[in-house]
């Protein structure tokens, strides 16, 4: 883990090239340790050095540490990964309800007399699709399949 006076192997500004981009988070920054964590995860994923990973996820633990002694709370980044879970954790609470409150009137057709046999039959067609998207066994919509034409 590097600071300014003391730059640690993988520093980023001491390897820089000239004139090559680059963004610096401080320590003092709420979002800072999850965002380094975030970006170690995504190295680790790609393969990369594990001394160079092990080096940030340092970093990201001394950053807690130094938001600790100013008084500040972290406030963590929604990576990617976390938001397509969430997104994704939405539809499926969406999807059982959806199941919960239709299964019971297609199977109990004593009450639900104003449904028709085909009514009954295109809610089973939605019940069948939301617990095959649920299992898994339902595949993403591709972009061809959505009509962009892009």
């Amino acid at each position: 883990m590097g600071t300014k006076n003391n730059p640690a192997k993988y520093d980023c500004y001491a390897n820089a090239e000239l004139d090559e981009p680059m963004f610096i988070l401080l320590g003092r920054d709420r979002n800072a340790p999850s965002t380094v964590e975030a970006w170690a995860n995504a190295r680790e994923i790609a393969g990369d050095d594990p001394a160079m990973i092990q080096e940030a996820r340092n970093c990201a633990i001394a950053m807690r540490a130094w938001l600790a002694q100013a008084g500040k709370t972290e406030a963590p980044i929604l990576t990617q990964f976390e938001a397509v879970k969430v997104e994704r954790d939405g539809l499926r609470k969406t999807m059982e309800a959806l199941i919960s409150a239709l299964e019971p009137s297609v199977n109990y057709t004593g009450v639900q007399v104003w449904w028709s046999i085909e009514d009954r039959q295109n809610v089973r067609g939605i019940i069948i699709t939301a617990r095959m998207f649920l299992s898994g066994e339902l595949p993403a919509k591709s972009q061809a399949d959505s009509g962009s034409g892009e």
